[in-house]
């Protein structure tokens, strides 16, 4: 998202990447940048980390029965899930 799409807030809306894509191609760019690059990725990952935190934890209860139901029945369909969950 960061390197090829430009997405980050501190990198701005450029492409960091080449085209093969190679890990390496971080290597052609200053410290300054790379520290940018990496602070961009980190950002993201922790803002997702804590969106999916706050989803799981406003839907507690419903986590719960899914997993007790998963460790008896090992599979769950989607189109059982209304079911299960009265909806």
């Amino acid at each position: 998202m960061v390197c090829e799409l430009g997405m980050g807030k501190r990198t701005g809306i450029i492409t960091w990447m080449c085209h093969n894509s190679d890990s390496n191609d971080l290597m052609l760019f200053s410290e300054v940048q790379r520290n940018d690059i990496y602070a961009d990725i980190k950002e993201i990952l922790q803002e997702a980390e804590q969106a999916t935190r706050s989803i799981l934890e406003a839907h507690r209860e419903q986590v719960k029965k899914l997993a007790t139901i998963l460790l008896q029945r090992k599979t769950i369909q989607g189109k059982d899930l209304p079911d299960l969950f009265g909806k």
